[in-house]
């Protein structure tokens, strides 16, 4: 009898047990999908109650992976901006001797603590989320405006709306695989125009968030360049602008939505006006001044903010002078780009000084030198009627 006991004990206990571990794999599985992980692969269970539940999971990652597509990246990738900072700090230089294997086994057992801490902490650390609280932070931050200056006219032309469609999309995977590369955010997806911020979380006087951006857009206009499609219609243009910025999420109850209030968005709202000169980047004075040394560049213009009437100079977001090429055809290239850009900039200088005459003269010899340069006809043009006053 007792035997017959114990017997039914074990083969209740297997038989729990084997119903209880499916049911913990899916539990692991869950908090992974909680942490918005959908790359998971569900176990095919024994127990068909088992099956219809897995079935039903399963059909929920599927629709959340399509929810997922628009999600703003802030919510995705909060740390993203903090994760470049950290990689981009000095290495720090580990001690030798005695004293090292003390602090190691200390800084292990502190680890250890501090995960445990998590665990424990990790539900209310979800629901009190800063990431999802209406609030606005006062930071540095460099702001890159995208616009497709033609999309409408594109989408209504004889090229297939399909054709487009596939053209933007190429656009968009572009700058969101490069804004996450050097860690920025696209922080606004409205019709032509799209932009993406990144944020100094240090010092005010912290410029690295300045060259993140720089680099972000030089191999943004790379993968553009490199684009095979002889079908392209999309003209593409971007600002960068740089300053002090408002940002967070505003909204009521049941809708929020991330937003970028400041200086940086209102110097790149009034660059519009210069879309008609057809210069793929362009960038503000502070910009201008944090990356001069890496960069080509040439001012272009000037524009007046309306809230303060403070006047801006915007220059030209040139090529990278550091890139990598054979020697002579380095050479070659940089001799010809520094002439050219040398008295363009010699042409400005006169114009800025009311030399409009002289000016004239050297935006003329440019524009000979680059007779496909929108901003040297432009500016032969305006000291043409300068000129005759």
């Amino acid at each position: 009898m007792i035997a017959l006991l114990i017997s039914a004990v074990i083969v209740t206990l297997l038989g729990s047990n084997v119903a209880i571990h499916p049911i913990n794999r899916l539990i692991s599985k869950l908090e992974r999908v909680k942490e918005m992980d959908l790359d998971v692969k569900l176990d095919r269970s024994y127990f068909s109650e088992m099956r219809s539940l897995e079935s039903a999971f399963g059909s929920m990652i599927d629709r959340l992976r399509q929810f997922k597509q628009f999600v703003p990246d802030h919510l995705l990738n909060p740390d993203t901006d903090q994760e470049v900072e950290e990689k981009e700090q000095e290495p720090v230089i580990k001690p030798k001797g005695p004293a090292a294997d003390i602090a190691h086994h200390h800084h292990h057992h502190q680890q250890r603590r501090d995960s445990t801490t998590t665990s424990t902490h990790s539900r209310s650390t979800t629901i009190q989320d800063k990431r999802f609280a209406v609030r606005l932070e006062e930071k540095n931050v460099t702001l890159l405006t995208v616009r497709v200056t033609n999309l409408y006219s594109s989408f209504k032309s004889t090229v297939t709306m399909d054709e487009t469609m596939n053209q933007y999309g190429s656009v968009i995977d572009i700058l969101q695989v490069n804004a996450r590369r050097f860690g920025g955010q696209i922080s606004r997806f409205d019709r032509e125009s799209i932009e993406i911020v990144w944020s100094s979380r240090n010092a005010r006087n912290d410029k690295r968030h300045i060259v993140r951006a720089c680099s972000a857009v030089d191999a943004i206009r790379t993968s553009l360049s490199s684009i095979d499609n002889v079908n392209w219609m999309l003209s593409i243009q971007m600002c960068i602008t740089s300053g002090q910025a408002l940002l967070g999420n505003v909204g009521g109850k049941n809708q929020k939505q991330f937003m970028v209030m400041g200086f940086a968005s209102e110097v790149a709202t009034e660059t519009k006006r210069l879309d008609e000169l057809n210069v793929q980047v362009i960038m503000d004075e502070d910009t201008f001044e944090s990356i001069c040394e890496q960069y080509h560049s040439r001012p272009i213009s000037t524009i007046q903010l309306p809230s303060t009437g403070q006047q801006i100079g915007i220059h030209e977001f040139g090529k990278n002078k550091n890139v990598k090429m054979d020697e002579w055809m380095y050479e070659l290239e940089e001799s010809k780009s520094k002439m050219n850009w040398d008295v363009y900039n010699s042409a400005y200088k006169k114009y800025l000084c009311g030399e409009y005459k002289q000016a004239l003269e050297l935006f003329t010899q440019h524009a000979r030198s680059e007779p496909m340069d929108n901003v040297g006809l432009w500016m032969v043009k305006n000291c043409k009627e300068l000129a005759k006053q």
